[in-house]
């Protein structure tokens, strides 16, 4: 299982409404996280996939209503 792919299942394991977009076949394919319509992660804009001690308090921030921090490397 690919970094990408043991981070999505993680995200859609929480239970939280979100939806994780990811090509699982390409080793650079896109790999987008959303709430709702809107993209909270994207994979081209960063370079990278995020990490799970990055993303999973970012969705669970922004699904709280809470203040976000870290969303801007």
């Amino acid at each position: 299982m690919t970094a990408a792919a043991g981070l999505a299942r993680a995200i859609q394991q929480t239970g939280w409404d979100v939806v994780v977009d990811f090509d699982k076949e390409a080793e650079w394919g896109d790999f987008n996280v959303y709430i709702g319509h809107e993209r909270v992660f994207c994979r081209q804009e960063k370079g990278r996939v995020p990490d799970a001690s990055e993303i999973l308090p970012l969705l669970e921030a922004r699904l709280s209503g809470g203040e976000v921090r870290g969303d801007e490397s």
